[in-house]
């Protein structure tokens, strides 16, 4: 499929008291297409993305690591896909995905390079009511000379008992920034979420 947004967009490029500067409030807009497919019975789930965007985004000088007034750089294509498999009478699922910011010009900022995220990761459902799930991420970003690498852990579960659910997912990143090539920093979140379903389902049935 196919998709376009078409908007106008107004960004404060480093004005005082925060003025913006005219040129930047610009149409913009983005355009995305893709495909998805099912194959192997169904067990087997692809889908892949590419967005190119016309959008302009603050300038950086990255050798002076700080932000350039009236200066803007355009945003980078973003190349997405992934695949799921399901094995095990579709207990356990193994993923793959694959991220990818290429930056194909930035006009006075001669940026052209890459920025990928390759994420792999496993989820097990022991039972109807318990998973647990890990994964690995790798990121790699080679801008401007510099040449960075990434690793990263997830771990996580999920708990089913009845109408509720609770899922909670760790994880930890050394994370290239493609903001600053050649620099990288320890990311590490909780994510922690309860829910429950069915919460208006007497309604419905009314």
């Amino acid at each position: 499929g196919t998709s376009a947004l078409i908007f106008n967009s107004r960004t404060n490029l480093g004005g005082q008291d925060g003025d913006g500067d005219p040129r930047a409030n610009t149409l913009s807009g983005a355009l995305t297409t893709g495909v998805y497919a099912r194959l192997r019975e169904n067990r087997l789930t692809i889908d892949s993305l590419l967005t190119v965007p016309f959008l302009q985004q603050v300038y950086i000088d990255y050798s002076e690591k700080e932000y350039v007034a009236y200066e803007t750089a355009p945003y980078p294509l973003v190349w997405e896909s992934s695949a799921v498999y399901a094995l095990r009478r579709n207990k356990l699922f193994v993923s793959f995905k694959e991220v990818a910011e290429i930056y194909t010009s930035f006009g006075d900022d001669e940026r052209r390079g890459i920025a990928s995220r390759t994420i792999g990761a496993a989820e097990w459902w022991l039972q109807n009511y318990l998973s647990l799930r890990a994964g690995a991420e790798y990121d790699f970003v080679s801008l401007l000379n510099n040449t960075d690498h990434g690793l990263g852990v997830m771990g996580g579960f999920t708990v089913r008992l009845g109408t509720y659910t609770l899922d909670a997912n760790f994880t930890f990143m050394d994370r290239s920034l493609r903001y600053y090539p050649g620099l990288s920093v320890p990311d590490g979140s909780l994510l922690i979420q309860f829910s429950k379903t069915g919460l208006f389902g007497r309604e419905r049935e009314r």
